[in-house]
């Protein structure tokens, strides 16, 4: 299950998910959305600290190819302008 995918089953409880989790991380609630949305992944230590946190897999967690295949979709649009 991914972090998006853990974000969805608790979206009611949305806020509090996200400040949980910027507090846990010592990160910014904008940054928690952004990798809520797939825009970046968080670094290493952040990641090792989240995959604790839900007994995950960090490669569950934060798939490599997933974010980087984002980055280059929005590239491509980029492209296109």
């Amino acid at each position: 299950m991914t972090f998006q995918e853990i974000y969805q089953d608790v979206k009611s409880q949305a806020n509090t998910f996200i400040e949980d989790i910027a507090k846990l991380t010592h990160r910014s609630k904008a940054a928690v959305r952004k990798w809520i949305a797939g825009e970046c992944a968080p670094d290493m230590n952040v990641q090792e600290k989240l995959s604790q946190y839900f007994n995950r897999p960090i490669e569950e967690l934060f798939p490599p190819k997933e974010c980087s295949q984002r980055k280059n979709e929005r590239r491509e649009e980029g492209d296109g302008d």
